[in-house]
């Protein structure tokens, strides 16, 4: 989010795609791009960031439960 942001201030600078920032989120960066949407205030008037990321998040956790779930290691 930080270097989007940066990107973002720059004129004819190459950013970093939604769709990227979505594919991180997926695989275990949610909390991260989460903190840093509202850390650096970026991404946050897009309404697929404010309820896609809690849902990516609420997806990683039911995901490493499922985890500890069927490889018995409790929970």
């Amino acid at each position: 989010m930080w270097l989007d942001k940066l990107k973002s201030r720059k004129n004819n600078a190459t950013r970093i795609s939604e769709g990227l920032l979505f594919f991180i989120a997926v695989f275990f960066g949610s909390v991260g791009v989460y903190i840093g949407m509202f850390t650096f205030r970026h991404k946050t008037r897009k309404w697929y960031f404010i309820f896609g990321i809690p849902l990516v998040i609420l997806q990683n956790i039911s995901f490493l439960w499922m985890i500890f779930y069927f490889l018995n290691l409790g929970i």
